[in-house]
């Protein structure tokens, strides 16, 4: 989840030396010393980190450029806060902000660090009609390779564990429209990586799309972007034009995004009451989103779906929407992330995402490596026995009912009937 906010030059330049002087420090300059002497340790190590890199350029055996040695010690510093925050190059910090703008030239895939011991980065989701959904790519495949180069490449020699992080591959998928990329993709199915060359092209990313099955609007939320929140009004609007209608929020697969768009899009569903509290600089101090009755359906019955991708931004929404008694919530425990990361523009045209602040629920708890408990558990299929010829396939646990599903199309019921938390979701609201 994250905020925007402009450094001006002044400010970020400073920031960026002294931000340097620590990474050079390597943890020895201790905090609370009084006046001179704290500052004597703060100014010798930046004089330290001045001479490291004069030294470097003038006496290493390579020609080494001064910026990338710059940008590896920032990165570095960056490294040793916490898993959320990072700096990116003027060119990942642009396609970065596209991202969260909702349009970029690329393949219409979005790269994450997948499961403890994941060896390559791993497709988070894709976007519906894009180059990589025509190839057939899915979430949890591995992108091995981009143009050639292995994904599992190390961030230094002396890195031992840490990988380069999935958002420069990311950025490498991106690029003008028309061009080509090749990847080599890893999947568990499959018994060998499969190469493929994919030709991008201009990725407009729907973060809200809407599909009706009867008298239930299911409203999908894929990231939050700049225009979420405008988005899921405009289709709650069209689709509340049609009598008795519930609506399932889906925000399964949503790792989140910015915070402010979360906290509307909640607001839409709720007309009083605690949204989230966001609490910075070590407690000091605490904002409080509330609801406002304008522009919201606070009487629309509705149920929200989750899953163990469901993020940040999203379980700030599932949360106040539980917690309010708003909304129940199906499927699984979600990501368990309570962190709010802000966007920081350096001067040469780089950025830090930083954590900046933690929220929490609406009952003062953290979702922090917890997550939201739904009040209804459905995991995404059902576990299947294969009987002897003549006898069905029968589920291993209790049977969902498939009724009532009069009324929807041959193919709405498939679509139902594929997907146990949907289903579950949609009976619900039918009861």
């Amino acid at each position: 989840m994250m905020r925007n906010h402009w450094v001006p030059r002044s400010v970020a330049s400073h920031f960026t030396a002294f931000a340097l002087g620590l990474v050079v420090a390597g943890g020895t300059i201790a905090y609370g010393l009084p006046g001179q002497r704290a500052n004597e340790q703060r100014f010798g190590a930046l004089d330290s980190f001045a001479q490291s890199l004069s030294l470097i350029t003038s006496s290493h055996v390579d020609i080494v450029s001064e910026r990338k040695l710059l940008y590896g010690a920032i990165n570095g510093m960056v490294g040793e806060l916490d898993p959320h925050s990072a700096f990116y190059t003027p060119n990942q910090y642009t396609r970065l902000r596209q991202d969260t703008q909702g349009e970029f030239g690329g393949i219409g895939l979005s790269l994450g660090e997948g499961a403890e011991g994941a060896q390559f980065p791993v497709i988070e989701s894709v976007v519906p009609g894009s180059p990589a959904s025509r190839a057939g790519l899915l979430p949890g495949d591995g992108i091995a390779a981009v143009d050639g180069v292995s994904t599992s490449q190390k961030n230094t020699d002396s890195s031992e564990d840490s990988r380069v992080a999935p958002v420069a591959w990311h950025s490498r998928l991106r690029g003008a429209t028309g061009t080509r990329v090749k990847i080599e993709v890893v999947r568990a199915a499959w018994a060998a990586p499969r190469n493929l060359t994919l030709v991008r092209e201009r990725i407009a990313v729907p973060s809200v799309s809407a599909t009706r099955y009867g008298n239930v609007a299911h409203i999908a939320i894929r990231r939050f972007r700049e225009a979420t929140s405008r988005d899921l009004y405009r289709a709650l609007s069209n689709e509340l034009k049609t009598p008795n209608t519930r609506v399932i929020l889906d925000l399964r697969g949503n790792p989140g995004g910015l915070l402010d768009k979360g906290i509307e899009v909640a607001d839409q569903f709720l007309e009083k009451g605690v949204i989230v509290s966001v609490v910075s600089r070590g407690g000091r101090d605490v904002e409080v989103a509330r609801a406002h009755k304008q522009r919201s359906f606070p009487d629309v019955p509705m149920v929200v779906l989750v899953d163990q991708n469901t993020a940040s931004a999203s379980e700030i929404v599932a949360a106040a929407l539980q917690d309010s008694q708003r909304a129940k919530v199906i499927g699984v425990p979600t990501y368990g992330k309570g962190s709010v990361q802000s966007f920081l523009d350096l001067q040469d045209g780089s950025g830090l995402k930083l954590t900046t602040s933690r929220y929490l629920t609406p009952k003062g708890a953290t979702l922090e490596g917890v997550g939201i408990q739904p009040d209804i558990m459905v995991e995404a299929f059902e576990a299947m026995v294969i009987r002897p010829t003549g006898v069905g396939p029968k589920s291993s646990g209790k049977p969902m009912q498939t009724q009532p599903l009069a009324g929807l199309s041959t193919a709405q019921k498939a679509k139902l009937r594929d997907d146990p938390q949907l289903l579950m979701s949609f009976q619900e609201l039918m009861r």
